[in-house]
C-alpha cells in the first residue's frame, strides 16, 4: 500500500496521517490475527487483520489492516471525536481551533498567498479589502501557515463595515502577533467617515497603546513594554467597560483604568482597519513590520485564553 494510506479512527478519516502531531504511525502492513487496533476493521484475516486486541472490542476499525502502538489509542481517541467528518491531515490547525473556539467577532488570519483580500474567518462576513497589497506569503509569526509584512506608507486592510454586531455590548478584546522594530503604526482601529473614532490599538516608542473613545473623547491607556524588539509576539488587550488589561506572549503586563461608560459605535458606518488609521476618509498611522492572526471579539477574555492563545501558536 502507498505511503498515502487512510486510516480511520472512529468516522473520521485522516489522510497522509503518517504523523499526527507527533505521533507517529507505523508503515501498514497487510496481514490477520489480532494485533492493537480499535476494534473490528475491514480487511483480510480475523477481523480485518486488526481484531479484538488492546482498547476496544469490536468497534471502529483501521482501514488498513496497520496494527497500532499501544499508546495511540487513548490519543486517538481524544484527538479525533467520533462524528461524520471528513478532515485532511493538512488542514488540523491547532491555534486557528483555538481562538475559533473564543468566538471572535472578526478574524484575519492574514496567511492568503495572492490576491487584493484578507478574508474574515469568524463566519461574520468581515473581509478587509488590501490597499497597496502587503508582502504576502511571508514567514508566520505562529507555527502554521503564513503571514503579511505593511511596509509603514501605504499597505494596510480595511472592511467595507463595523465589525461590532448590533448587539455590541461595549466589552472588547483586541488580538495579534506582531514584529516590528517601529513606533507609532496602527495594529488594529475603527474609525468612522465623520471622523467618530471607536478605538486605536497602537504599537508606540515605549509602550502598547490603547485608546477607547465615547463621545468623541479618547481615553489613552498606554501599557509600558517595549515590543519592538524584532521579536514575534502575541499581544491581547481586553476591556470590560471599566479596566483594561494587555497581555504579551501569554503574561499579564498591565492594567489600566478607563471611564469609558460607553464605547460609541456610531451609525454602522466604522470601518475596521489593519496595520493603519483611516478618519474621514484619510489614512494614517500605517503599521510597519509583520502582522499574524488578527481578531477582534465582543467579549472580555481571561488570562486563561491569553495563555492558551499564546501556546497554541508559539
Amino acid at each position: 500500500m502507498s505511503p498515502r494510506a487512510r486510516f480511520r479512527y472512529g468516522h473520521v478519516r485522516i489522510e497522509d496521517a503518517r504523523a499526527v502531531r507527533g505521533i507517529t504511525l507505523p508503515p501498514p502492513s497487510s496481514g490477520g490475527g489480532q494485533g492493537h487496533g480499535i476494534g473490528q476493521g475491514v480487511g483480510g484475516g480475523r477481523d480485518g487483520g486488526v481484531g479484538q486486541g488492546r482498547g476496544g472490542g469490536r468497534g471502529h476499525g483501521v482501514t488498513t489492516g496497520a496494527s497500532l502502538p499501544p499508546g495511540l489509542l487513548s490519543s486517538a481517541v481524544t484527538l479525533f471525536a467520533a462524528k461524520p467528518a471528513f478532515v485532511p491531515a493538512a488542514a488540523l490547525a491547532p491555534y486557528k481551533q483555538t481562538v475559533l473556539a473564543s468566538r471572535p467577532t472578526g478574524y484575519w488570519t492574514l496567511d492568503e498567498t495572492s490576491g487584493t483580500t484578507a478574508f474574515d474567518s469568524s463566519g461574520n462576513g468581515f473581509d478587509a479589502t488590501l490597499n497597496a497589497v502587503p508582502t504576502l506569503n511571508v514567514a508566520p509569526l505562529i507555527t502554521v501557515r503564513k503571514a503579511m509584512t505593511f511596509n509603514g506608507s501605504t499597505q494596510a486592510g480595511q472592511t467595507a463595515r463595523q465589525v461590532f454586531l448590533p448587539a455590541f455590548s461595549g466589552h472588547i478584546s483586541l488580538e495579534a502577533w506582531v514584529k516590528t522594530v517601529t513606533a507609532g503604526g496602527m495594529i488594529l482601529c475603527a474609525d468612522d467617515s465623520s471622523f467618530v473614532r471607536f478605538f486605536q490599538w497602537a504599537v508606540g516608542t515605549t509602550v502598547v497603546e490603547l485608546v477607547l473613545f465615547s463621545g468623541g473623547v479618547g481615553t489613552t491607556l498606554d501599557f509600558n513594554i517595549n515590543v519592538r524588539d524584532n521579536v514575534r509576539h502575541h499581544l491581547l488587550t481586553t476591556y470590560d467597560g471599566s479596566v483594561a488589561h494587555l497581555y504579551v506572549d501569554g503574561v499579564e503586563v498591565g492594567t489600566g483604568l478607563a471611564a469609558v461608560n460607553k464605547l460609541d459605535n456610531g451609525s454602522g458606518t466604522f470601518a475596521t482597519c489593519i496595520a493603519k488609521r483611516n478618519s474621514g476618509g484619510s489614512d494614517s498611522s500605517f503599521y510597519t513590520g509583520t502582522l499574524d492572526e488578527c481578531a477582534v471579539y465582543e467579549r472580555v477574555l481571561t488570562q486563561a485564553d491569553a495563555t492558551a492563545h499564546w501556546l497554541a501558536g508559539k
